[in-house]
């Protein structure tokens, strides 16, 4: 996807990989995401995001976006519809608020 100014966005995907996220399930969100990775998006496994009884958690940026309780078989949702389609999937939102 290009920017504005028809730069590469770079994409940064964060997957909580705190004892709670883990526990249900968050090393095999990791792994979904890794798998056929997508050209300018770098997955990063992070510590606790302090969303805990919420995950597995996921957030994207630079768009800021948090995604709870992530299962991995709709990881390649996420990948298809927003890191490639650049259109956030509403329903797997997560607000903080």
């Amino acid at each position: 996807m290009l920017t504005e100014n028809n730069n590469i966005l770079h994409r940064q995907v964060f997957i909580c990989q705190g004892k709670s996220c883990t526990y249900a399930g968050a090393k095999y969100v990791l792994k979904a995401f890794q798998k056929n990775p997508i050209p300018h998006v770098e997955i990063i496994p992070c510590g606790c995001l302090r969303q805990c009884g919420n995950g597995p958690m996921v957030i994207i940026q630079p768009e800021n976006s948090w995604y709870w309780r992530v299962h991995p078989d709709e990881v390649s949702l996420l990948k298809d519809q927003h890191l490639i389609k650049n259109c956030p999937v509403i329903s797997m939102l997560y607000s903080k608020h």
